[in-house]
């Protein structure tokens, strides 16, 4: 469309030049016939000079067109290119990001709710130290629980660490408590059975201050004078 409107507007442009001449020329007085035959030969060739010269005029602004256009195709096409990139990395990021989350909530949720969960271990054996009567008559009520300190002060819940040995998966454990009265070290381990739950191999309270008494919840190990003793130096491994 650019190309016809440039063509016809050269093509007026040459007419209204032509018609100037032969104007020019019908009012020049001819002095003869040769006059007359060079006037319109004059005429003739400043036409087809015009129309040369507008011609290649025309031919300039198409191939002047024709590179834009190449380059603006060119322009849009990296652009697509340059954004189709932009969004599949943000996606990869974005599903990345989504994985991570949902490895992260997983492992809270199993955390917090599978029976053989550190955590769900020692909530349990909390909750039988606070049920005994000798505990609560050592210690004094109320009781607290907490785990170790660490550099900064801070108490974890636990320390526990779990292993296997011949096969078989065990946890051990230790907190503490304290009342009104004194504070205790609560030592557990637990042995997983064929139903691949946890079980109490032991479970004992020991005072830390006079007179040491020590309380024992459960014991399922063999009954040997020194099956305690034992105990107390397995769990060594966790201080």
């Amino acid at each position: 469309m650019l190309s016809l409107n440039s063509f016809a507007r050269q093509r007026f442009f040459v007419a209204f030049e032509a018609k100037a001449l032969l104007k020019y020329i019908k009012q020049t007085p001819c002095n003869g016939a040769n006059i007359c035959q060079i006037n319109s030969c004059s005429v003739h060739n400043k036409y087809q000079q015009s129309y040369r010269r507008y011609s290649t005029e025309n031919k300039k602004d198409e191939i002047v067109k024709s590179s834009s256009s190449t380059g603006s195709e060119v322009s849009t096409t990296l652009e697509t290119v340059k954004e189709t990139t932009k969004t599949v990395y943000y996606s990869g990021i974005i599903a990345f990001g989504l994985g991570l989350t949902g490895i992260i909530f997983y492992t809270i949720l199993k955390e917090l709710f599978s029976r053989n969960s550190a955590n769900n271990i020692y909530s349990k054996a909390l909750d039988r130290c606070l049920k005994n009567d000798k505990v609560l008559l050592s210690l004094g009520e109320p009781i607290k629980a907490f785990g170790e300190e660490n550099a900064r002060g801070r108490r974890h819940h636990t320390n526990h660490l779990f292993y296997a040995k011949d096969g078989v998966n065990y946890l051990r454990m230790k907190f503490f408590i304290k009342g009104s009265r004194k504070r205790a070290t609560v030592h557990l381990e637990m042995k997983e059975n064929d139903s691949r739950n946890f079980e109490y191999r032991y479970l004992f309270v020991q005072l830390d201050e006079y007179p040491y008494t020590t309380i024992v919840l459960e014991d399922n190990r063999v009954e040997t004078p020194t099956a305690l003793h034992t105990a107390k130096e397995e769990t060594l491994a966790l201080t």
